[in-house]
């Protein structure tokens, strides 16, 4: 994985279209099975790193947080990707006919219990049970069961089988991104972005060159700028 990671650095010196040999191909080789075994704040950071340099973006005086977003999107950062695999491969084992819900139910109530009392969750994973319980401590959500959570906003969030996760998914992606934000604005002058970032407005305008190939240049720059 590390030298197809360095081939693909060496390509985004180039282009910064090598994001997408990352996200079509590394992205996946170095986060293999991590439904079940789960990554620790050290592999993500570097899962992260790896991705920053297949931007092409230079590392002097960029924000990982802000420059992640902007070249991959909101919900195509690798963290971004990571809890939306999780999450669906949880519903697929919910919905699975072999599944037997009252022992799943029964199983959460242990492993959520020996989890909180951890200081990293993150490092006790064994199973996409404890991971997705372990993901949902670190967002600062409550795991009360296997299909009923509660956001650290006060909203609840019960899993209905046969439904869409995607409602779930993009909670749990803004929750993980606003996490970030007190870190990112302490580097970089970067106070104003503590409170949050209006991503609608503030990639609207680069959305719009992506579809003009003329302007590569210019888009470009513009991703190295913000």
């Amino acid at each position: 994985v590390i030298k197809r990671c360095l081939k693909i650095n060496r390509i985004a010196k180039n282009t910064k279209d090598a994001k997408k040999m990352f996200t079509g191909s590394a992205f996946a080789a170095a986060t293999w099975g991590h439904q079940t075994a789960g990554l620790t704040p050290t592999q993500l950071l570097k899962i992260e790193r790896h991705a920053l340099d297949a931007s092409g973006i230079p590392a002097h005086g960029r924000c990982r947080l802000i420059a992640l977003t902007v070249v991959y999107g909101l919900h195509g950062t690798p963290h971004a990707r990571l809890i939306r695999e999780t999450v669906k491969s949880w519903f697929a084992v919910l919905e699975d006919k072999s599944t037997c819900l009252s022992e799943v139910a029964e199983a959460w109530v242990s492993a959520k219990q020996f989890l909180l009392k951890q200081k990293n969750p993150t490092h006790h994973v064994s199973g996409i049970m404890s991971n997705v319980i372990s993901m949902l401590i670190v967002l600062g959500w409550v795991p009360h069961a296997y299909n009923y959570w509660h956001d650290n906003e006060g909203k609840f969030w019960p899993l209905k089988l046969g439904t869409s996760s995607a409602p779930v998914i993009a909670a749990l992606i803004s929750a993980a991104h606003k996490t970030q934000l007190p870190r990112a604005s302490l580097h970089h002058d970067g106070k104003g972005i503590g409170h949050g970032i209006n991503w609608e407005y503030t990639l609207r305008y680069l959305r719009t060159l992506r579809k003009s190939p003329g302007l590569y240049s210019y888009r470009a720059a513009l991703e190295t700028v913000l």
